[in-house]
Order: C-alpha cells, then sequence, then structure tokens
C-alpha cells in the first residue's frame, strides 16, 4: 500500500537531530555506558600505527583486530595518541552511529518513518550494543551501513559500502546479502524488480574496502582471520552457547521489533514476513559461528532494519505508520534488551557508570 499523499515530510536536521539524540538518552538511562573489554587492543593499534605487532596486546589470535581497525587507524594519525583521547574519540563515533540514521534523506522523508527507526533502535540490540561496548569497531560499520543505506546519490552509497568493506568485510557482505530481497520486494513505487544498480555499488565498494585494508595488513606484517578465530573452538561449543540462550537469544535480536512486525496487518506484507524470517534465522545461524552473539546479530539486522524503515512510507499508509508509533514507542523506551556473549547475558546496565567512574572521571 502506498503512503496517502499528505504524509508530513520529517526534513529538519534540528527535529532528526533531536529524535536520534532522545534515542541515545534512552539509551543511557536504560543501559548506561561501558567500555568493550577489547579496547586496549584497538588503543595499541593506533598508538603503534606503523607496526601493530610490537605492542603485545595482539600477540597471538588477539590481532584478529588488525581486520576492523578503521577507528584505530583515523584516530592515530593524531599525534601522541592517550587513553583518554581514544576514549573521547569511541564516545563520538558511538554517538555518530546511532543519530545518523535519524539524519538520513531516506529516514527523513515522513515522520512516520523516522519514528518507526525509533523503535526499532531504541527498543532493540544496537543500542545496548553500541554504548555498553564503546571502544569496538561495530559503530564504524554502522555508519557504514547507514551511508550505503540511507542516502540517494550512488558516491555516498559507494563510500559507505568501502569503508564498510574496509572495517569490516564479512558484516558487509552478508548485510548485503540481507537486504538484497527486501529492496526486490519492495521494487520502485510497487514495480518488483531486481535492484541490480544497488548490488553492483555494494560489491564494488565492499572489493574495494576489502582490498585496501588487505594492502595495509600485509604492511603490517599479517593478521589472524576471523575463519581461524572460529575454528579455535569446537562445533560443540558453538552449540552449547546457543542452546543456552534459546529463545531469548531470538527475543533479543529484534526486541520491541517483533511486536511492533507480528502486528496482525503489518505481518500480511511479504516485506514485513521476510524480516521476520531474518530475524529468526539470524541469531540462530551466528551463534553457531560467533561467540558474541549479540553483537555481530545486531549489526546485521541494522542493515535490514534501515531498509524496511525507509521504505515503510511506501509499504504502509501513514495513518498505519501512526498507530505503529502509539501503540509500541513507550514499550521501546521501557523494556530492556538483553546482549549475549559465549551463551550467557553480558551483564550491562548502571553498574557501567561505576565502571566509568573509576577508571575514566
Amino acid at each position: 500500500m502506498e503512503t496517502e499523499s499528505s504524509s508530513k515530510t520529517f526534513s529538519s536536521l534540528p527535529a532528526s537531530f533531536a529524535v536520534g539524540g532522545l534515542a541515545v538518552l534512552v539509551g543511557l538511562i536504560k543501559y548506561g555506558i561501558d567500555m568493550w573489554s577489547g579496547w586496549p587492543n584497538m588503543l595499541a593499534i593506533a598508538q603503534n600505527l606503523a607496526n601493530p605487532h610490537v605492542s603485545s596486546l595482539l600477540a597471538g589470535n588477539q590481532d584478529y583486530v588488525l581486520n576492523s581497525s578503521t577507528s584505530a587507524i583515523l584516530i592515530g594519525l593524531v599525534p601522541n595518541v592517550t587513553p583518554a583521547t581514544f576514549v573521547i574519540w569511541s564516545v563520538f563515533l558511538a554517538l555518530v552511529s546511532l543519530v545518523l540514521p535519524f539524519l538520513c534523506p531516506q529516514i527523513r522523508r515522513s515522520q512516520g518513518q523516522a519514528k518507526l527507526l525509533f523503535i526499532f533502535v531504541v527498543g532493540g540490540a544496537l543500542l545496548p550494543l553500541v554504548l555498553t561496548w564503546i571502544g569496538s569497531y561495530d559503530p564504524v560499520s554502522v555508519i557504514g551501513l547507514t551511508l550505503a543505506l540511507g542516502f540517494r546519490n550512488s558516491l555516498v552509497n559507494l563510500s559507505g559500502w568501502i569503508l564498510v568493506g574496509f572495517n569490516h568485510f564479512s558484516i558487509g557482505a552478508i548485510s548485503l546479502l540481507l537486504i538484497a530481497p527486501l529492496l526486490w520486494l519492495i521494487g520502485n513505487h510497487g514495480v518488483r524488480r531486481v535492484p541490480w544498480l544497488k548490488m553492483a555499488v555494494g560489491l564494488a565498494g565492499l572489493g574495494l574496502g576489502n582490498f585496501f585494508i588487505m594492502i595495509i595488513i600485509g604492511v603490517w606484517g599479517g593478521a589472524t582471520s576471523r575463519w581461524t578465530v572460529f575454528r579455535h573452538y569446537e562445533p560443540s561449543f558453538y552449540l552449547n552457547n546457543l542452546i543456552a540462550t534459546m529463545p531469548i537469544i531470538v527475543f533479543s535480536a529484534l526486541g520491541v521489533g517483533w511486536l511492533l512486525l507480528l502486528d496482525r496487518r503489518l505481518i500480511k506484507s511479504p516485506v514485513t514476513k521476510l524480516l521476520v524470517a531474518q530475524g529468526l534465522a539470524i541469531p540462530i545461524v551466528i551463534s553457531l559461528f560467533a561467540v558474541d552473539q549479540s553483537r555481530v546479530t545486531a549489526v546485521l539486522l541494522f542493515a535490514p532494519m534501515l531498509v524496511f524503515a525507509s521504505h515503510s512510507q511506501e509499504l504502509f499508509s501513514e495513518n498505519e505508520l501512526k498507530r505503529m508509533w502509539n501503540r509500541w514507542w513507550l514499550a521501546a523506551v521501557i523494556i530492556p534488551v538483553p546482549l549475549f556473549l559465549l551463551g550467557s547475558i553480558d551483564m550491562v546496565g548502571w553498574q557501567s557508570i561505576l565502571h566509568w567512574r573509576a577508571n575514566f572521571l
């Protein structure tokens, strides 16, 4: 169903920024703010940009982070990087990754789309992940995916895919596979067609980004691949992690988004059904390959959620979008979403404030 012609635009940047800022505020209240345990490894890259391997923190398999070192490389270009500088930079990237999606033109086409994205972000796993894993490489992936999918300009899209390919090629490749059928179903004004140009731009950008990071890693003397890290554990280890977290790992994938998508009116749409299927499949499949289950799941599902929200004006009427907001915004604000690491809940919350007070304030 196409949107009603009376759809209200949401083109004001200050208004969009306010919605993104509100999402961050809700996240800080619900989850606090904390550092990713591996942030010293990223700091070590920034402080030893010419040869990160001189740091003992990157000994053995720990040098896998070189494959996702965009944020460390950028801040490493600044002379004499200190832990405080790195923390400030990491907080900045985290905030940008959460606010930028609300500023992109595809979302600002209507109030309904911005509010729908608010429910997905505030009621999902991405918000606690970004805020309580400060210093990780995920915000760069989110920023890249936003540029790749939230803007109409092909050069901006290409730059976004290059950034994702440079930062985390496998995340980009799987994200591209997830959005391809969504874009095919959505089509152009109701006409179903394969989005060949968008896919070609995505493939080209990911390939270029991966090519560039491989050159840098070669200069550094190599890095442990994620495949090697995966094979470090037996298959039974991953299976046990999945069993230990079922079925709440599936809920955490979309959080309150499940309540929204399973609405009897929305679920009639083939696009909604596909997003629901992806929300079911991704956390289960990822749990069989990754120790940080929620981290990978949240970033991967961000791409299809952004596409769904960006095109919801074409799928549902403005009244339906308004009804979704009225029914689920409060649930998104109140209900916390758990994160899973190594088959157990990764504890977040206000205790993280105590950690910041003791170590960074």
